[in-house]
């Protein structure tokens, strides 16, 4: 007793390579991921960046999610207690809508090309939570800084 079965050996050859490529391709996407590549944690999402005086130093996430919450983390140093101003660049403010800025600013304005929030510190040491939501897909070029002190450059990629 035989089987009437329709083989096609070039279409089998075919499908287990398409079968294999997304495999791999799967495997590629669990692995960016877990390295994390798509946002929220992982050991290449976060970044650093200080300025050369080390008086201001900010924390941020490399990959952020159009729509999901990201924090940026700004600590500012300075010789003596009291006020501290930094600003954050407009063209910044344009792709993300900020949520919120602890410790509450004690003035907050436009100026020219960028927004300056003031705040009260009583330490030597200032850390500010800046709370957003990236409103757009792509690269974001962040421009951070103290008022008449220094400032750093950083990208983020926002993704869909």
């Amino acid at each position: 007793m035989t089987l009437e079965i329709d083989e096609d050996p070039s279409f089998q050859r075919k499908e287990w390579i398409a079968q294999r490529f997304g495999i791999g391709v799967m495997a590629l996407l669990v692995l960016a991921a877990v390295l994390g590549f798509t946002g929220r944690g992982g050991p290449f999402s976060h970044g650093e960046v200080d300025d050369p005086s080390r008086t201001l130093r900010v924390e941020y996430e490399r990959f952020v999610r159009r729509g999901a919450p990201n924090t940026v983390t700004l600590h500012l140093r300075s010789v003596k207690p009291g006020s501290r101003s930094f600003w954050l660049s407009a063209e910044y403010l344009r792709k993300v809508d900020v949520e919120s800025v602890e410790p509450d600013p004690e003035v907050s304005v436009a100026e020219g090309d960028r927004y300056v929030y003031t705040i009260r510190t009583n330490g030597s040491e200032a850390t500010v939570t800046v709370r957003t939501r990236p409103t757009s897909a792509g690269w974001i070029d962040v421009d951070v800084g103290m008022v008449d002190g220094p400032s750093v450059h950083f990208r983020q990629t926002s993704l869909f």
